[in-house]
């Protein structure tokens, strides 16, 4: 007996594995706010969807410009999987989510990754008993986890396709050849009980970096290129304390540096907390170039006393290129530049991919879990969440209940298309990992005047107009349904996004030593994750998962209290309103406030 690949999650939040009524694409933007559900999703109330439709879209996929379908792959080629176990101890991990996930709720101590492990991951046995059922399957398990949560294996794609129900094609993607299953996963029912989702069973690349769509290597026109000064020799650090954020607003050509948008938003490094004895993180799978920061730290009159740490993921990615053109250098750059810029005492990790495929970011988020020393971690990538296996989404979500109770808060940009459209594509729908449940998805706005103690003036929502525009991402979710931090909000049919917005326009870089101008909500993303880490050095707590606190604070004061701001001008698709909307969630933050 064969049963389809059901997804369950605590807390009250869905991955479905039906998509009733639409077959792998978001029904079409609202006009207003939406007053339903999109068919397919489930309330929380709902907890055993059984359906053999998909949600994953291989058709779409296969459609793309950039991939080329060889046909049904050939039964002897190696793939490597993933099979990640379930939680266990699912009552009280469901009470303690439920104290991060509701609004009120008494929340518990941060737990200690080995603490995690030894409550709510797989006992010895258990782990044991997964391994003998795989490998009696036929799969070739490649090593042990010693955290007991999943297990490698290599495979053939026969095996594959006869044990799971892939139906497997071969494609090429720029140049190289990868595998794309045709059906969503489904698993044999005596599987069913030990495993909870599989990673790995489609490995082509369909997120890109959230950053404009627009021009070659996504610059924004800018006059031409100025040359960066010179740094002067690196000071040493000092051991004194954070002075705040003091230098020059702008950089040569008029786009916002640090100290503005530090002012502006009031961050904690302007009341002298720049993330000392605290880390911040992103993925990328190239690396950054260490003399542009150099000399960005030089211009903008800011010294790092913190340190950085590459982390190498499944083999780690590319060096810095230094190619103009290339989405990742400029991207890597951009993240690492900004969340120096804005903590420069805190560590910051790069966690290094091979490429932006689904199964690396999903590793990498494992390995900030494993590691555990991040206060937050910025995803600024984004794929339409139907280009996505679904079970990968399911594993990346329970990763991220793990992340919740260790006190680490991840965020994600929600791209730059607008309402409804899936970036790298010219899908409707919304991108992942923004539309996950346990992350903070960031949207974008256009800020106004910069400098100052009081927050931008004259703020805007980041967009042009239409889905396919440049702007803020946002939608509703044809997966997940709306988790309970979300729930008081009625008009909302399912999970929604963005969750908070930051500046996403103006945006400075310096890459191969000359100004460039760039605009994304992989600009915003990096500002959250700095923000969170100055703001648990100020508090002395990890936050972890960020959302309760901003919806229980707009849902207790609005914005009477001095912690939302919110925009009401602009449009992605969808006109900006009073209170939460499709372009920028509940609008942008003002660090002076603690929620």
């Amino acid at each position: 007996m064969r049963n389809a690949f059901s997804i369950i999650l605590v807390s009250g939040i869905i991955l479905v594995a039906a998509c009733s009524g639409h077959q792998g694409t978001v029904p079409s933007a609202p006009v207003g706010l939406a007053t339903s559900a999109p068919a397919g999703t489930l309330s929380s109330s709902e907890r055993l969807p059984q359906s053999n439709k998909q949600f994953f879209d291989a058709k779409s996929i296969l459609s793309r410009r950039d991939v080329q379908d060889l046909g049904p792959a050939p039964s002897s080629y190696a793939i490597n999987l993933e099979f990640v176990l379930p939680e266990q101890n699912t009552s009280l991990l469901n009470q303690m989510l439920a104290a991060i996930h509701t609004a009120g709720s008494r929340r518990h101590s941060r737990l200690t990754h080995d603490q995690y492990i030894a409550n709510f991951a797989p006992s010895p046995s258990t782990y044991a008993a997964a391994v003998a059922k795989l490998t009696a399957y036929g799969f070739q398990v490649l090593g042990t986890d010693p955290n007991r949560q999943i297990i490698k294996v290599q495979t053939s794609i026969g095996v594959a396709d006869h044990v799971l129900g892939l139906a497997s094609h071969l494609v090429r993607q720029n140049g190289k050849l990868r595998h794309l299953q045709t059906l969503d996963e489904s698993l044999p029912s005596d599987l069913a009980s030990s495993v909870a989702f599989v990673v790995g069973t489609s490995d082509v690349v369909t997120a890109i970096t959230a950053r404009c769509p627009g021009s070659p290597g996504c610059i924004l026109p800018t006059p031409t290129p100025t040359p960066a000064p010179t740094p002067p020799p690196t000071p040493t650090p000092s051991p004194s304390p954070c002075s705040g954020l003091n230098g020059p607003i702008y950089d040569p050509i008029g786009d916002v540096g640090p100290p503005g948008i530090a002012n502006s938003y009031q961050l904690p490094a302007q009341a002298g907390y720049c993330g000392a004895g605290h880390a911040l993180g992103f993925m990328i799978d190239e690396d950054p170039s260490q003399s542009d920061l150099a000399a960005y730290l030089a211009y903008f009159q800011i010294t790092q006393t913190g340190s950085f740490v590459r982390r190498a993921v499944d083999g780690g990615g590319a060096a810095f290129s230094g190619n103009p053109n290339d989405g990742s250098a400029l991207e890597a750059n951009l993240d690492y530049q900004t969340e120096v810029g804005l903590a420069p005492d805190a560590t910051v990790y790069e966690y290094s991919i091979p490429d932006l495929g689904w199964q690396s970011q999903y590793d990498a988020m494992v390995a900030v879990v494993d590691d555990d020393v991040l206060d937050a971690m910025s995803i600024s990538l984004a794929g339409c969440e139907q280009s996505a296996p679904s079970s990968i989404l399911g594993a990346m979500n329970q990763i991220l209940h793990q992340a919740d109770l260790e006190g680490i808060t991840f965020s994600a940009a929600t791209g730059d298309n607008g309402l409804f459209y899936c970036s790298g594509t010219s899908g409707q729908g919304i991108n992942a990992p923004a539309s996950l449940p346990d992350i903070t998805a960031v949207g974008g706005t256009e800020p106004g005047a910069y400098g100052g103690s009081a927050p931008f003036t004259n703020q805007t929502a980041w967009g042009n107009g239409g889905g396919g525009a440049l702007g803020s991402g946002g939608g509703y979710s044809a997966i997940w349904s709306t988790p309970p931090y979300q729930q008081y909000l009625p008009f909302l049919p399912s999970r929604s996004i963005p969750d908070i917005s930051l500046a996403a326009t103006y945006a400075p870089e310096i890459f191969n030593g000359s100004w460039k101008s760039l605009e994304g909500t992989s600009f915003a993303s990096p500002i959250f994750a700095a923000f969170q880490t100055t703001w648990n050095q100020e508090a002395n707590f990890h936050r972890g998962f960020a959302n309760v606190a901003m919806y229980s604070a707009n849902q207790s004061y609005f914005y009477t209290a001095d912690c939302l701001n919110d925009i009401t001008v602009g449009n992605n698709g969808s006109q900006s309103a009073v209170g939460w909307d499709y372009v920028t969630g509940l609008g942008s933050l003002y660090g002076g406030c603690s929620f």
